[in-house]
């Protein structure tokens, strides 16, 4: 036996990599007969599972080119032996292996009636006094040809009705034949193309839900977890929602109970609320079907509501640093909602806001944190599709957000942050218009909130309120969000300053002394932030010692392909901002230097690319790619900043600045929805203003 496994597992091997038989002193036929022969006569399962294993991969290809390498005579002997082993084999691995090669074999010979033995072999196997394995053998091979060949299969067997119901409707039979039987018959119904030979199987369908009920109450976990689970079987229905109508009520019924039913598996729940989804979304095969069953929409929304209560308030959440956390959520808890969206883009906003709104307070108005978050968590889920009809309702919408601002726990405030982000994206301008000072005030306490994970977010939702609001009407409440966003930043970074900005400094220098450019601006880029943040008192000193590093760049040559030289401007600029007065110290050492960097970029982004379509309109230029005017209206920021902090003292500079400003006359940005903040204009009237 030690000797056959070793030969066995050596052709295994040789398979694997791909060799040829005849490599290892053997041929098709050869092994073939050799993995017959030892199933027929070894005791040893594990021996027998290994060549039926052998046998299955001796088939493997999808053409069955070793099949065809194989002579008459050996063909003949496998088609036998197959069969015959089906009816007599105890093992199911061995029956199911077998079974899978019956099928691959009958797939390609059936339609030609070139294996006449199969479907009078496939009744044998049906037959009551035949073994549960063969039983389910032969279910599985006649739910993949009609898979594989179709309606072939059921012109082929056309007593297979009655045989079909008796086996669904046989309690004492074991639950793994009903569910193959009820696999059969409903790739059966799939594979026809008429409606009313469909039909004839519409008796059958009490019959699978009943095979269904009893699966999942049978408390079997090792079957439930195997392939042959019912529930994806019968999920293959929602394919076939004209099939479903006569009984539909009794069907949404059953799969409401096993969606609600907690004492199952997730997958198998999961399962149940596709199929329903599915249903709703099969609009073209049966307009209007799930729409008008009574009280169905209401149930189903309630039943997703009811997913996202499937979360726990863990520690991780709240010490999580990664603003998408979602530490407690299930995977329940996600196919709520993910299928909240599907199931309203399907069933339209008209059909479901004023149901899910009704239903939306009530979980509001409970003691349950749960619920409200559900709440918050469902309404950004059907904002979109009901936005509609939600537009028309703003009034109750808003303050059913804004009033969990004030939530006593941390989860409700931050699905209010998450929920205010979705309103300001959907509900523009119409928002803005009526709710801005609401939502606003609501923001920037929740700024200044206890929890990080809740400041977090609201701070999210304040960069969207900015975003989403016209300038207009953003202006007056300008201060505030910046004070609130600043103070924010500060408090984080003070408590890091004095171990961060040392690295940094380090950095900085090393970069240079390296001739590193992008190390160099990118720590110059990362030091302005800081500054920023912590504010000018804080940062004085540190900003000094950066700018002694800056003014030792003088007498470098900046490269005008170099992508850093713009990023290093930038950072400059903003330290300028927080040292000011003493900015006189270093300028007249590093001005040359920026200036030929300035200079540099306005030269390295010369119209030299194609893409970019010019107009000449007499003496001016018209640029359609805004991006390369942008940049330019950026760097004529940057010098009119300079121009104000100066004042007076700029004028040592104004001869070299002059001549890169003046060409700029000619050019106009033509972009629609933004316009350049400054222009060369402007800064020659501060010159003018200042000198």
């Amino acid at each position: 036996m030690d000797r056959e496994l070793t030969e066995m597992e050596s052709i295994v091997v040789a398979e694997s990599e791909g060799e040829e038989l005849d490599t290892l002193g053997n041929d098709p036929n050869y092994v073939a007969l050799m993995l017959i022969n030892h199933l027929e006569s070894s005791e040893d399962t594990e021996f027998r599972e290994l060549c039926v294993d052998m046998i299955v991969e001796l088939l493997r290809e999808d053409d069955l080119i070793t099949w065809s390498n194989l002579s008459a005579s050996t063909q003949s002997t496998v088609k036998t032996f197959l069969l015959n082993s089906i009816m007599v084999e105890e093992s199911g691995f061995v029956v199911l292996k077998l079974g899978s090669i019956v099928l691959k074999l009958a797939a390609s010979f059936i339609k030609d009636n070139n294996w006449p033995e199969l479907v009078p072999f496939l009744y044998q196997c049906l037959d009551s006094s035949s073994k549960k394995y063969a039983k389910a053998s032969a279910f599985l091979t006649l739910a993949g040809l009609a898979e594989k060949v179709g309606e072939t299969i059921v012109h082929s067997m056309k007593g297979l009705h009655s045989i079909f119901r008796d086996t669904l409707n046989d309690d004492k039979l074991d639950l793994e034949v009903r569910s193959v039987a009820m696999y059969a018959v409903i790739n059966f119904i799939q594979c026809l193309s008429s409606s009313n030979e469909k039909e004839r199987f519409q008796d059958l369908l009490p019959c699978m839900m009943k095979t269904l009920n009893d699966a999942l109450s049978s408390g079997n976990e090792e079957f439930i977890l195997r392939n042959q689970y019912p529930m994806r079987y019968f999920m293959m229905l929602a394919n076939e929602p004209r099939f479903l109508r006569r009984q539909l009520v009794d069907v949404v019924c059953t799969v409401f109970e096993i969606v609600e039913a907690e004492c199952l598996e997730e997958d198998t729940r999961h399962m149940a609320v596709e199929f329903l989804i599915t249903l709703v979304e099969a609009k073209e095969k049966a307009p209007g079907m799930m729409k008008k069953l009574p009280l169905f929409i209401s149930r189903c929304f309630a039943m997703l509501l009811k997913l996202l209560l499937d979360i726990k308030d863990e520690p991780d959440w709240h010490s999580a640093e990664d603003v998408f956390d979602d530490s407690g959520t299930t995977r329940i808890f996600h196919v709520g909602s993910g299928c909240l969206s599907r199931f309203s883009l399907a069933i339209g906003g008209k059909s479901i806001a004023q149901i899910a709104i009704e239903q939306l307070s009530a979980y509001l108005d409970s003691p349950e944190w749960e619920k409200r978050h559900a709440a918050l968590f469902a309404l950004s889920r059907i904002n979109k599709s009901c936005s509609k009809v939600i537009t028309t309702k703003l009034d109750e919408v808003v303050s059913m957000v804004v009033n969990c601002f004030q939530d006593f726990h941390p989860r409700v405030r931050w699905a209010a942050c998450r929920a205010s982000i979705w309103l300001l994206l959907d509900f523009s301008p119409h928002l803005h218009e009526q709710y801005r000072y609401q939502i606003f005030l609501a923001l920037a306490a929740a700024v200044e909130d206890f929890h990080p994970r809740v400041q977090a977010y609201a701070t999210r939702a304040l960069g969207a309120f900015c975003l989403s609001n016209k300038l207009e009407t953003l202006i007056p409440l300008l201060d505030g969000i910046v004070n609130k966003t600043l103070v924010l930043i500060q408090e984080h970074f003070r408590t890091y300053y004095d171990t961060v900005m040392p690295h940094l400094k380090a950095i900085l220098r090393d970069a240079h002394l390296k001739s590193d450019l992008i190390l160099r601006a990118r720590a110059m880029e990362c030091i302005s932030i800081v500054g920023k943040a912590v504010g000018k008192e804080k940062f004085r000193d540190d900003g000094k010692q950066v700018m002694e590093v800056v003014v030792s760049f003088q007498g470098l040559q900046a490269k005008a392909d170099d992508p850093s030289t713009w990023d290093m401007l930038t950072a400059f600029a903003v330290i300028c901002e927080c040292i000011e007065q003493e900015l006189l110290t270093y300028i007249s050492a590093a001005m040359p230097f920026l200036i030929q960097c300035v200079k540099l970029h306005f030269e390295s982004n010369e119209l030299d690319d194609t893409s970019i379509e010019t107009i000449k309109i007499g003496d001016a230029i018209l640029w359609k790619k805004d991006d390369d005017p942008k940049e330019k209206a950026k760097a004529c920021e940057m010098l009119c900043m300079y121009a104000k902090l100066l004042k007076e003292d700029f004028y040592p500079w104004i001869s070299q600045v002059v001549p890169i400003l003046v060409p700029l006359r000619q050019i106009y940005m033509h972009n629609p929805d933004k316009k350049s903040d400054v222009s060369e204009g402007e800064i020659l009237m501060y010159f003018y203003v200042f000198m």
